[in-house]
């Protein structure tokens, strides 16, 4: 009692992590199809005997692995942090709001029914195995620029990469 689904964390993870993309300066709304992508990259990361251990949930809430769970954003995300902690506080009131039994809305109900979907295991991973990605408007992390590392694909404002230590 009093702790978030699986498919509750993976929800609200992907809806804060993909809302929206830093355009010249402006923030555009984006599709669900972009946080099906950062879905995509918790589920590559629960299969990879790296995180398996963790399972979904885990994978979400590991320590600087996802910005939104993080008042300050995280090591690689270390710009803005008035918007930061204000992404924080919404993702915290909308899981306070769960854990009171209020029922998500808007994109919220969507991603909870796309994470439910991979939860049941019907998601196709679309992204070639990557494990991860960060937002197009920031410096490329230490992490991108390994030799091994290889980007995947540019879209809804975010790079991702796959074969990263």
């Amino acid at each position: 009692k009093g702790a978030l689904s699986p498919a509750q964390v993976l929800a609200i993870t992907i809806w804060r992590e993909a809302e929206a993309r830093l355009e010249g300066g402006r923030w555009i709304p984006n599709p669900l199809a972009a946080m099906r992508d950062v879905l995509n990259v918790i589920d590559n990361r629960a299969r990879d005997q790296r995180w398996r251990q963790r399972g979904h949930k885990g994978v979400c809430l590991q320590r600087w692995a996802f910005s939104c769970w993080e008042p300050t954003g995280g090591p690689d995300d270390p710009h803005d942090a008035d918007l930061l902690a204000e992404n924080f506080e919404v993702v915290i009131a909308w899981a306070q709001r769960l854990l009171a039994g209020m029922p998500p809305t808007g994109k919220l109900l969507s991603c909870l029914a796309l994470a439910e979907g991979c939860l049941g295991g019907s998601l196709i991973d679309t992204l070639d195995r990557s494990c991860h990605y960060h937002s197009d408007w920031i410096p490329k992390p230490k992490w991108a620029s390994h030799p091994s590392a290889k980007e995947v694909c540019r879209r809804h404002g975010h790079i991702f990469y796959r074969d990263v230590p």
